[in-house]
């Protein structure tokens, strides 16, 4: 069965600054062999200005393996961020991309 997170979750998993909003704009489930949930979010900032998007997923193979993760997208649709996993918790999870250096390193 896909993990499925309450929306606060989200908030804590993209670092949701608490002057921001966090507002889910589409969901969809997807059932079969491979089984998914997939989300898409946008943030907004105390003015109501577009400052990132957000897809993510949850998805469980017919062997019961589970594989997630998220990608942030700046206000202008350029990737800067992404997730390999659904759980905050974890240090690994947080990956940057460095556009000047062309790879992707460990968040902070």
């Amino acid at each position: 069965m896909p993990l499925i997170l309450p929306s606060h979750s989200f908030e804590v998993l993209f670092a949701i600054p608490s002057a921001h909003r966090l507002e889910q704009v589409r969901s969809r489930s997807r059932g079969g062999l491979d089984r998914g949930e997939y989300w898409e979010h946008k943030e907004y900032d105390g003015s109501g200005h577009l400052v990132a998007s957000y897809c993510s997923f949850s998805e469980v193979d017919p062997t019961g393996v589970c594989r997630s993760g998220w990608r942030k997208y700046d206000s202008t649709g350029s990737l800067v961020a992404k997730g390999v996993s659904l759980l905050p918790e974890t240090s690994i999870n947080h990956l940057l991309l460095n556009p000047q250096d062309g790879f992707i390193s460990p968040g902070v």
